[in-house]
């Protein structure tokens, strides 16, 4: 019986991963029974969401008896249960917990690995304390797994408790076998931030790339510019697992650029996502390339929306000077391009993502689609240029503006004439309103009145008028 009640005592737990008299491990084949009726069941619940309706004690339940043979996303079901009961909640449930101790322990098949990293990801690794339990699975998940994101994503989660969970390497650098000692050392490294997984995988693959791939590069390149869909699907599938696109030269870009075109959306989806790992997002210290990034754009108006996605993902939401032909792009995508909930995320994250100017230069170019034709964009440019604003608002940290006076309602008018133009009413708190449209104002002697989303009404007395700002003006396109 799972200890479901949040503040039940620890020391009586019967949960394994808060169990002080012993060390229990994960258990993944005894916890997740092997029940085809009830992984139906959470399938359904998980495509129609509604392990988000369910209770604490309901939602464990219907993920341990289904998840073993689910047929559903791993990642959304426990990205959903965790984030519901574990990350960020005070209390954190111990049986939520308890679930993904068990996941966690996963055997170590590509399909099931993936459980297992899950399983940290959105529970091990943001459990509040981590008990002695937990910091022996996650430093013996460490000499089990290859994984860089699996040992980052541990890095990150010991943090605090960095000391506690080094002391369970002891008995693998002690161990008479030296692979393992090898392997315990370079964990040990990971845990102490001595070393970047990401940066070690990077490495590590690019040297077994350069023993079996250097001398087949010149076949490879005649292959992606001139092969069939099927020959470049192939030899895709084969980059993509060895990583040989780490000793590729820039000469290999026209090749990829073929792929792009190719007829075949799985050739491109591979190609996008080949040549934005390789030639923007990797590239950290020195200028990323042009031409990739110009593919990248082109990439971005593809029919396929995976296509579509990747060439956000990977390459436009990752460049770190962004063109105002990308920021238009982008801002274009996230106002129109909206099938995809994932992509208007990587969009909002990747152009608050490079210069420190970026963000001007994205409201200056989102103003503009306050006034599209449709107006669904127009509407959402609003919503989130408002948004944008009034958080900018919030960050000052200068005193409070002073009023502007008995003109504010004169000036307001003179705005609203035959050419009009949207602009901001700041106010003296720091609050920032967008007019949009002359037909939701009206104005007093001594007041404004606003009509808002929703028709929520807003009366403004002009002595809490601060300033009236025009929105920039949108930069030219290079």
């Amino acid at each position: 019986m799972l200890c479901l009640a949040a503040g039940c005592a620890r020391a009586a737990s019967t949960n394994a991963w808060e169990r002080t008299d012993a060390y229990v491990a994960p258990n993944f084949e005894a916890f997740f029974p092997d029940d085809p009726v009830a992984s139906a069941r959470l399938d359904d619940l998980e495509r129609t969401g509604g392990l988000d309706r369910l209770t604490p004690e309901e939602a464990t339940s219907a993920i341990q008896n289904g998840l073993r043979r689910s047929t559903r996303a791993k990642l959304s079901i426990l990205r959903t249960f965790g984030n519901r009961f574990i990350w960020g909640r005070t209390p954190q449930n111990p049986a939520a917990i308890e679930l993904m101790y068990h996941a966690a322990g996963a055997p170590d098949l590509p399909e099931s690995d993936i459980t297992s990293y899950w399983a940290v990801y959105f529970g091990l690794s943001v459990a509040e304390h981590k008990t002695p339990n937990i910091l022996r699975t996650l430093a013996e998940i460490c000499m089990r797994s290859e994984r860089a994101d699996m040992f980052s994503r541990i890095q990150w989660g010991v943090r605090d408790q960095q000391a506690d969970c080094l002391a369970y390497l002891k008995p693998f650098l002690d161990s008479p076998d030296q692979s393992v000692r090898a392997k315990a050392q370079l964990v040990q490294r990971f845990l102490k931030q001595e070393l970047n997984p990401f940066v070690w995988a990077t490495e590590e693959a690019r040297k077994r790339a350069e023993v079996a791939y250097r001398d087949q590069l010149p076949a490879i390149k005649q292959a992606l510019s001139e092969g069939s869909s099927k020959e470049r699907s192939s030899v895709l599938e084969k980059i993509l697992k060895d990583r040989v696109h780490l000793i590729m030269d820039d000469s290999f870009i026209p090749a990829f650029a073929a792929c792009s075109r190719d007829v075949d959306r799985r050739v491109r989806v591979s190609a996008t996502i080949l040549i934005g790992d390789r030639w923007i997002w990797s590239v950290e210290t020195q200028k990323q390339n042009d031409a990739a990034i110009d593919l990248m754009l082109q990439l971005s108006y593809d029919p396929d929306p995976k296509v579509r996605y990747d060439a956000v993902y990977y390459g436009l939401s990752t460049v770190h000077d962004k063109s105002d032909a990308v920021i238009h792009r982008l801002v274009d995508m996230f106002f129109k391009d909206r099938d995809n909930s994932d992509i208007c995320g990587r969009i909002g994250w990747g152009l608050m993502f490079g210069q420190r100017s970026m963000p001007d230069n994205v409201l200056r170019v989102a103003a503009q689609y306050m006034s599209d034709p449709d107006p669904k964009v127009a509407n959402l440019a609003a919503q989130w240029y408002q948004a944008q604003v009034q958080s900018s608002s919030k960050d000052l940290k200068t005193e409070p503006p002073a009023a502007l006076g008995t003109n504010a309602v004169g000036e307001i008018r003179n705005r609203l004439q035959v050419n009009f133009r949207p602009f901001l009413v700041r106010l003296t708190d720091g609050q920032a309103l967008l007019i949009r449209n002359r037909d939701n104002l009206a104005l007093g002697d001594q007041v404004v009145v606003l009509l808002e989303p929703e028709d929520h009404i807003r009366t403004i007395p002009a002595r809490q008028i601060a300033a009236l700002e025009d929105l920039p003006s949108a930069a030219p396109t290079k």
